[in-house]
């Protein structure tokens, strides 16, 4: 009984030796809106109960706080990303990581720029952390030359998939732009209609946006016109808005005497930038711009720059009176030619 029962605790034994302790993992989910089309990242749940799983399979353990998560967010984005940052955070210059591996999808999840995401990597790695992706049952090593091309040349692959899905999303805008849809944000004075349609599997999708006029919006757009038509500045014109006391006759003239409420973005008080951005705006005319901004990375975060002319110029509903050539608008013209 003895000798039977010494040879079940020396096997018990071998067996936890040959497994090893449980590995302390972190989970890393990152999802931008090119993404979600792709079957592998659609979401960062999706993800996340991918990895999970993977963990449970190899009989590691995770700890919710080291769950972490970024979406909607482009993978050339390194700066306002909340939830990397966390990640790295936990990484401490000296002593023990709080997790011994770190589990994604694959390595375009920590991003799709060469030189960043190899720094990264290397960062992780060199912290006392492994990586592994749970698409391949890969680890990641930077350990060799061989590696570090490897590593690089996943970089590579990455960078130009970026490329290719900020290529064929600008083509799609471009298109729907042409058509007099959204291409993208909001216009005080139109609402943003989602029109859907059947794709070839008979599901309902949506297809795209539509401008519809917002009546209440628009009719304060109207009236900012012919304000300052009349000659008032954008000055004067955004603290009669405000229901400053000084301008409450102007109020009464033009707003009837209501403090009418603001732009949906920022403090919801009408600001003189504003008013010019209205004023310049060519959608209130029946016009689509769409081009003449590009978004780019420096510095690994998001600018916009100035690409030139617009591409694209399409009709569009427009406010009525507002419509070009009508003698408010060539006025208003006037007025800006006047005042520089």
């Amino acid at each position: 009984m003895t000798i039977k029962y010494r040879n079940r605790k020396a096997s018990a034994l071998r067996i936890a030796a040959c497994s090893g302790p449980a590995l302390r993992c972190a989970v890393y989910c990152r999802v931008s809106a090119d993404d979600i089309r792709d079957t592998k990242n659609k979401s960062v749940e999706h993800q996340r109960s991918q990895a999970l799983a993977y963990i449970e399979k190899k009989g590691w353990s995770v700890s919710d706080e080291f769950i972490f998560k970024d979406d909607g967010i482009s993978g050339a984005e390194y700066v306002n990303r909340p939830g990397l940052a966390q990640l790295l955070a936990c990484l401490p210059k000296r002593g023990k990581p709080p997790f011994d591996v770190l589990v994604m999808s694959e390595p375009s999840r920590l991003g799709r720029d060469i030189t960043r995401n190899a720094a990264f990597v290397v960062s992780i790695i060199e912290s006392g952390v492994r990586i592994f992706y749970y698409l391949t049952d890969e680890e990641e090593k930077a350990d060799t030359p061989e590696q570090q091309i490897v590593l690089t040349l996943r970089g590579y692959a990455s960078a130009v998939e970026r490329l290719k899905a900020g290529q064929r999303t600008r083509t799609v805008l471009e298109s729907r732009a042409k058509q007099g849809y959204v291409t993208g944000g909001r216009c005080f004075g139109f609402d943003n209609v989602p029109c859907y349609g059947v794709n070839g599997a008979g599901e309902q999708v949506r297809s795209h946006v539509d401008f519809r006029i917002n009546e209440q919006e628009a009719d304060t757009v109207r009236r900012i016109f012919q304000m300052y038509r009349d000659g008032w500045g954008m000055c004067t014109l955004a603290k009669t808005l405000n229901g400053d006391p000084k301008y409450r006759a102007l109020n009464r003239k033009y707003f009837k005497g209501k403090t009418l409420p603001g732009p949906r973005t920022g403090t919801g008080s009408w600001a003189p930038s504003s008013i010019r951005a209205m004023l310049y705006n060519v959608r209130y005319a029946g016009q689509i711009p769409y081009g003449r901004l590009r978004r780019v990375y420096r510095g690994g975060t998001q600018k916009r720059e100035v690409a030139g002319k617009c591409h694209g110029q399409s009709e569009t509903p427009h406010l009525g009176q507002l419509k070009s050539p009508h003698p408010l608008t060539t006025e208003v013209e006037r007025g800006r030619e006047n005042r520089s």
